[in-house]
């Protein structure tokens, strides 16, 4: 508590009368240069806590080549090397290797290396590494590297490469690389490389790739790669999401892949057929006409029982003319049998669809085709001996497994699909 209250008063008393020179972008330079041609060179200090020091009342106009400051140092800037227990406070440039307990601060610009073990605050960095154990925060641009096990804060664009073992962010544009630990976020434009163990967050256009364990959200265009291992989002796409489930505007170019995917200005169907095992069945499909997913549902009655099975499948669609399509559609369904659900035994239907289809009018189409069918099963009769199922498959070829009976057979399919939005 005590640390933490000395560090609240510390940035009161340091900070909060140079705002404006930590965040301003039109700063009088020739009065800053003056002011720094003014101040005193001197090759070594040593000090407890200001003024109690080898400079006394002149630290803050002293430019020092080496410093050493047992608990808290103030100088008028660093050129060289400058060591802290606790605290470095520089009232101007730092050109060389800043090293401190929990913290550094910069009023002038930072050249060189940052070191601390809580934070690095500078008005500006210009190719510099910074590393912090919590945070490095810029007032303006820089041209380096930093390293934070929290978080970076810039409020200008990053030229080059980021680092965080938790959180970066950035307030208006980021060119480079980001890495964290936890999340990248980013409240402007972005160009480059995004990693993050759980997620990037973008307000702005990506230019690049982003790679999280989670979730990648950009609320502007992509131009590049989203991998994630559950969720992406994007306004416009040219390129490539892959995810669990992945959320766009539109994709001009390039793929959405995942296991749902919803396009607002993608490609949507409902269908409603009638094939050679199920009486009806109907499918939704979400994505693009490049890849789209199915999810389906189908029942039929035979033997005053209903069976009834719900698949998951992927398809493409390739237009022929203005209203003749062919599409090619994978579906895998789990097929109840004699019970309404069965949770110990194997029975798949799996479906290879070719399907042609016929625009009649608007929001409308017929389409049918030829389906090569195989069913993998491990039902027994009260004998205990393998059973392809209750019903009829014409020109049907079995072969066994080792608990396995796999049935090969052909099909069709018949069937209205109503529009969605393309």
């Amino acid at each position: 508590m005590k640390a933490l209250r000395f560090l609240t008063l510390v940035i009161f008393v340091w900070v909060l009368p140079f705002k404006q020179s930590l965040i301003a972008q039109n700063e009088d330079r020739a009065a800053f240069q003056t002011y720094e041609s003014q101040k005193t060179r001197k090759p070594f200090q040593f000090s407890f806590f200001p003024p109690i020091g080898t400079n006394g009342m002149a630290s803050s106009q002293t430019i020092n080549q080496f410093s050493f400051n047992l608990i808290c140092g103030v100088s008028g800037g660093v050129d060289g090397f400058e060591l802290g227990g606790v605290l470095n406070l520089t009232n101007g440039n730092t050109d060389g290797f800043q090293l401190a307990g929990m913290g550094n601060m910069v009023k002038g610009i930072t050249k060189g290396v940052q070191v601390a073990g809580f934070y690095n605050l500078s008005r500006q960095s210009r190719n510099a590494v910074q590393l912090a154990g919590f945070t490095n925060i810029n007032g303006s641009s820089k041209n380096g590297i930093q390293i934070a096990g929290f978080a970076n804060i810039n409020s200008l664009k990053n030229k080059k490469g980021e680092m965080e073992d938790f959180l970066s962010f950035f307030a208006e544009q980021t060119t480079g690389n980001q890495l964290a630990g936890f999340a990248n976020i980013s409240a402007g434009d972005t160009r480059g490389l995004q990693i993050a163990g759980f997620s990037n967050i973008n307000s702005g256009k990506m230019r690049g790739v982003q790679l999280s364990g989670f979730v990648n959200v950009n609320s502007g265009d992509l131009d590049g790669l989203q991998i994630a291992g559950f969720f992406n989002h994007a306004q416009t796409v040219n390129g490539l999401q892959l995810g669990f489930i992945n959320v766009a505007d539109r994709i001009e170019s390039g793929l959405a892949i995942g296991f749902l995917n919803f396009i607002k200005e993608g490609y949507r169907r409902l269908e409603v057929e009638h094939n050679e095992y199920f009486t009806a069945n109907v499918s939704f499909k979400t994505g693009t006409k490049n890849f789209y997913n199915i999810l389906s549902l189908g029942a039929r009655a035979e033997k005053k029982e209903t069976f009834w099975g719900f698949g998951y499948g992927i398809g493409t669609l390739f237009p022929v003319s203005n209203k003749v399509d062919l599409s090619i559609d994978a579906i895998a369904y789990n097929i109840n049998e004699e019970k309404w659900w069965k949770t110990q035994e194997i029975n798949m239907l799996n479906k290879l669809k070719v399907s042609f289809s016929y625009q009649i009018t608007e929001g409308i189409e017929i389409y049918g085709g030829p389906s090569i069918n195989v069913i993998v099963s491990n039902r027994e009769n009260e004998e205990g001996s393998l059973v392809k199922g209750d019903f009829i498959l014409l020109g049907s070829h079995s072969w066994r497994g080792v608990n396995t009976l796999t049935t090969l057979y052909p099909g069709f399919q018949a069937g209205l699909r109503l529009f969605g939005r393309s």
